[in-house]
């Protein structure tokens, strides 16, 4: 993070409390400030964030945000508030500033700037980055910069509203869709902006002076294929676009080392072996089976975030953390997915980052080929009998009710024939759930019983559905503790 420690604290308090409430004492000792310290900043905070506010008492502080604020847009505000991230964008977007150009533009003293960029220079430290004064750019790998400031775009704006010209945002939007259609590929609008992102960001280093080679007669087959789509747009002149190469502006397309191709990547490479043999956990553990397609997109997605250009160090943390906040926060089907995943993960990438794990998880969770049905294939269904005495219709009524209104996977029965309530808790072990109208002299020792009158009231539907809700997060709790062991079998040395 590039922020001075007011601004970080911020940051941290909406990451803080945009899930639940934190206590006082919590904070205060967290931050080792007093309570009238942590109210003042949450009064400034409060203005940078409105409409969404803090609500704070003696025993805790929650977040309220507006109906149309996440936590995201919360952060976004307070980075775009950031001196140190303005700063940098201005260097960004125009390298021919001087210190002295560069502080009448901020509206600061020459000596303000030279310290925030000498603070700033000790947080890029780590990561080899540096803002050099003369002249005055920022250098360093040029692939993880892009990377880099891709990233804080992200977060200071979001990607609907990219602090780029409109004419470049068009520009890209009609390669696009002329690239795509060429191609026979599915126009996304979520591709389209990250598309617009990472272009927009290559074209501006590259108008800056800062470019990256592309060789390798693969990518002439990619840049021949770029090179052949016809614009007839401002600007645009010979396969240039305000004079940068459309290869350069749409490297990313190009299977260069920045986009490692599949075939690019040698079977007898030691990394690329560490990836299969994660793989191939990945698939005895949660019982699942890429297909050569899937496992190939798979397979570069982890070259990259691992061993290329989208791995970062664990010292360097975005404001919003996103794949973190998915990693521990995000509801899953399976308790200890998280924890499931990082076993194996550690296991195969010792050296790695955590960043690229909170990536990675949240990389295969997302594109893993229906991941969340296979989950669903490899549990039992939940049993539900269906028995009301005085009606066989409503038997069907009911029964096509809960069909259209239950979650998870059901096998839902209506008791007929000659089968009756007799010898009660042998009959009840063949189902998870009993709704009935039947008058019980004992209470059984089933206790999944739901007993009901001639009709389903919203409280008997939201007992069934709570009911169902259990059983099924049980049977996937079992299914994540055999997940479990078998992922502790494989880390046990031999």
């Amino acid at each position: 993070m590039l922020l001075p420690s007011r601004t970080q604290k911020f940051v941290d308090l909406i990451n803080e409390t945009h899930i639940q409430a934190v206590s006082i004492d919590y904070l205060l000792k967290k931050y080792k400030i007093s309570f009238p310290t942590l109210e003042r900043f949450v009064n400034e905070l409060d203005k940078i964030i409105y409409p969404s506010y803090f609500i704070l008492t003696t025993k805790e502080l929650s977040l309220c945000l507006s109906r149309h604020h996440s936590s995201d847009s919360c952060i976004a505000k307070i980075l775009q508030n950031s001196f140190e991230y303005n700063l940098l964008i201005k260097i960004f977007f125009n390298e021919t500033y001087t210190i002295s150009s560069l502080s009448e533009a901020l509206f600061v003293s020459e000596s303000t700037v030279k310290r925030t960029m000498k603070d700033i220079n000790l947080n890029l430290t780590p990561l080899n980055f540096k803002i050099s004064t003369k002249p005055l750019r920022v250098n360093g790998d040029e692939t993880k910069l892009r990377h880099f400031f891709i990233i804080i775009i992200k977060e200071m704006y979001g990607l609907e509203n990219l602090p780029f010209k409109k004419e470049d945002l068009d520009f890209i939007k009609d390669f696009y869709k002329q690239f795509h259609s060429i191609f026979g590929l599915p126009y996304s609008q979520q591709d389209l902006l990250n598309y617009q992102l990472f272009s927009l960001v290559a074209l501006q280093r590259e108008l800056n002076g800062h470019t990256i080679s592309t060789p390798s007669k693969i990518v002439e087959e990619r840049k021949a294929l770029i090179d052949s789509i016809s614009l007839d747009y401002p600007n645009v002149e010979s396969n240039h676009y305000k004079g940068v190469p459309l290869c350069k502006i749409f490297y990313f397309l190009l299977s260069d080392g920045f986009y490692t191709p599949i075939k690019a990547l040698n079977s007898t490479d030691s990394f690329t072996n560490q990836i299969h043999n994660f793989i191939e956990e990945i698939e005895y553990i949660f019982l699942y089976s890429y297909s050569e397609e899937n496992k190939n997109i798979i397979t570069k997605k982890i070259h990259e975030i691992v061993f290329g250009y989208l791995s970062m160090p664990d010292h360097y943390h975005t404001a919003n953390n996103y794949y973190e906040k998915f990693f521990y926060h995000n509801d899953f089907f399976i308790e200890k997915m998280n924890s499931i995943f990082k076993l194996i993960f550690e296991k195969n990438f010792p050296n790695a980052s955590q960043n690229s794990m909170y990536m990675l998880f949240f990389t295969m969770i997302v594109e893993t080929d229906q991941l969340l049905s296979s989950f669903m294939k490899n549990i039992e269904p939940t049993k539900i009998l269906i028995y009301f005495n005085f009606d066989p219709t409503f038997n069907l009524y009911i029964k096509n009710k809960l069909e259209l209104t239950l979650s998870g996977k059901n096998e839902i029965s209506i008791l007929t024939g000659e089968h009756s309530f007799e010898n009660i808790d042998v009959f009840f072990r063949n189902y998870d759930i009993i709704i009935t109208n039947h008058f019980f002299d004992d209470f059984p020792s089933f206790e999944n019983i739901i007993t009901v009158s001639h009709f389903l009231s919203k409280t008997d539907n939201e007992k069934i559905k709570q009911m169902n809700d259990k059983i099924t997060k049980e049977k996937f709790n079992r299914m994540s503790d055999e997940m479990y062991e078998r992922a502790n079998e494989l880390i046990k040395p031999l």
